[in-house]
């Protein structure tokens, strides 16, 4: 497909300005916001493909396109796997390391009461640790299995 593009184009998919990395969504790392990225991306091919057996059904090409679309669906699903297999391996070698646990402040207090400012819960919470669990959550609810340790 990369190829087609290039020879319709003129011009490599690797120099369009831009398509150096998925585009960033907003409250989440960037490998989350990839995976969400090549998730859509996937559902896009499904819902093009859809449309396009209903409308060139009796065209001898539609053949081609599925198999160029089932091809394309499985690279984003391996780009997929791997950012989240990268992601599982950066986050285990953090937990496994305790000078690096220090900068998700998982030990000490994590909550408590402000007398001073008439009673309010103080959350201690660290910025990475936040992310971290935002990060766990999504990857979760995108139906990857996460390590028991995470």
């Amino acid at each position: 497909m990369g190829e087609d593009f290039n020879a319709r184009t003129g011009q490599s998919m690797e120099t369009i300005p831009g398509m150096e990395k998925p585009p960033q969504c907003q409250n989440v790392s960037p490998v989350i916001s990839a995976i969400i990225w090549a998730r859509q991306l996937s559902q896009k091919i499904d819902s093009n493909i859809m449309a396009a057996k209903s409308l060139f059904m009796d065209l001898p090409a539609l053949q081609r396109l599925v198999a160029v679309a089932n091809d394309l669906r499985s690279n984003m699903r391996a780009y997929e796997r791997g950012r989240f297999e990268e992601w599982q391996r950066s986050v285990l070698s953090v937990l496994q390391d305790p000078n690096q646990q220090k900068k998700y402040q998982m030990t000490g207090q994590l909550m408590e009461f402000d007398f001073e400012a008439g009673g309010l819960l103080k959350v201690n919470y660290s910025e990475k640790l936040v992310t971290l669990v935002k990060d766990a959550r999504a990857i979760g609810e995108h139906g990857f299995p996460l390590d028991k340790s995470i």
